[in-house]
């Protein structure tokens, strides 16, 4: 007989294991959440040798189904199910953590953006801080505005937070209105420009950034293509 949600059986040596092999093989379809018996934090686990312990969820999938592929995680199916702690063969499927997050969306159980109670932002106020920044404010300016570091503005802008909204690709800064990088770059298009044109010529990065008033590594970065590269074509 199966647990409520939140009621533990205490666990003997080695009966938690046994109980899963017996659910593996006696289950029958319903579509009623079924839980985990035994005491667990979170998502249930079991041992399962050499010191290591496996989700009980992997366990079941991976006997009724298939195993699962490279990156496969086990999910829980969305509008059927959305209690993390069911372990209902029938609420559960194979998928990425692309997939698992996109779920999460979907049943709206995420906590990403207004929903994590640690955010101090809203979705609007992202979007917000976005259209500022291309129309050329800098980072310093709009944080104060919404009372936030210019390092979150950053962060933002650079794809690195809330990307999932703005739609800015991580390192790819989107750019201003007038061609130039965003309101947070130090940098002009023919700034940079000239920066490759003066490394290419010999002179040493240390110098370049001296003159530019940037850093030794904000060059190097221009050198490899990982910044500036659909300006500078490296």
């Amino acid at each position: 007989m199966l647990s409520e949600a939140g009621s533990f059986n205490k666990a003997k040596n080695g009966e938690p294991q046994r109980w899963l092999k017996d659910f593996i093989k006696n289950h029958e379809p319903t579509d009623e959440c079924q839980f985990f018996p035994f005491p667990h934090s979170g998502r249930p686990r079991v041992h399962v040798g050499g010191g290591k312990y496996e989700m009980v969820t992997r366990i079941i999938l991976s006997a009724v189904e298939r195993m699962p592929k490279r990156g496969e995680e086990a999910c829980h199916a969305p509008v059927i199910c959305n209690d993390g702690t069911c372990i209902n063969p029938g609420h559960l499927r194979w998928g990425t953590t692309s997939e698992n997050h996109q779920d999460k969306i979907l049943d709206g159980t995420h906590s990403r953006g207004a929903k994590n109670k640690k955010t101090k932002l809203t979705e609007a106020q992202v979007l917000e801080i976005v259209r500022r920044s291309l129309d050329g404010e800098t980072a310093e300016e709009v944080g104060q505005g919404i009372g936030i570091s210019r390092y979150a503005i950053h962060d933002i802008m650079r794809g690195r937070s809330w990307s999932w909204l703005t739609g800015i690709k991580r390192g790819e800064a989107p750019r201003t209105r007038g061609g130039s990088a965003h309101g947070m770059s130090k940098l002009t298009e023919y700034q940079v420009l000239e920066i490759v044109r003066r490394c290419q010529s010999g002179e040493s990065r240390s110098s370049v950034a001296r003159d530019f008033k940037v850093r030794p590594a904000t060059v190097g970065d221009i050198m490899r293509g990982s910044t500036w590269g659909k300006v500078t074509g490296l």
